[in-house]
């Protein structure tokens, strides 16, 4: 089987300089737990997910403008006194074509401790995300074809 059998081809992806304010209300409004980063032109440079949020090198003191606003009042802010997506994401998205296997890709998830990789055309844009979600609904329909 082959990630693009199994890939979600409609992907939610942010832009760098969106504020995190933005970047919270949107995992939370569509319950998702990353999204691939991109460029202007629609190339995957990062990804950026609720980890990333919570990590010992996030520091929201250090983002946020406490004397303009207490941390309650934050979502009220123009969204810009608590940094952007570039400054938690993590460089680099761990891409792979469509024609790459199910085992590949987990493989390298695994290897990278990773949840969701981007798929890419031989170009580099963006046609895909597989999460681990995309593979564990998978490995579900194949049970229930080949029941023990």
């Amino acid at each position: 089987m082959t990630v693009g059998n199994i890939m979600t081809p409609t992907v939610v992806t942010v832009l760098p300089d969106l504020p995190l304010c933005k970047l919270i209300s949107l995992l939370m409004d569509l319950n998702i737990g990353g999204v691939p980063v991109v460029d202007e032109g629609g190339f995957p440079i990062g990804m950026v997910s609720k980890s990333d949020l919570v990590s010992d090198e996030f520091h929201w003191d250090e983002l946020c403008d406490s004397a303009r606003a207490p941390r309650e009042a934050a979502a009220e802010l123009e969204c810009g006194g608590c940094g952007t997506v570039e400054d938690v994401m993590t460089h680099g998205a761990l891409s792979v074509l469509p024609t790459a296997t199910v085992q590949e890709a987990s493989a390298l998830m695994v290897a990278h401790h990773v949840h969701r990789l981007t798929i890419v055309d031989r170009t580099g844009r963006l046609i895909g995300i597989l999460t681990t979600f995309d593979i564990a609904r998978w490995a579900a329909a194949a049970v229930e074809l080949h029941p023990a």
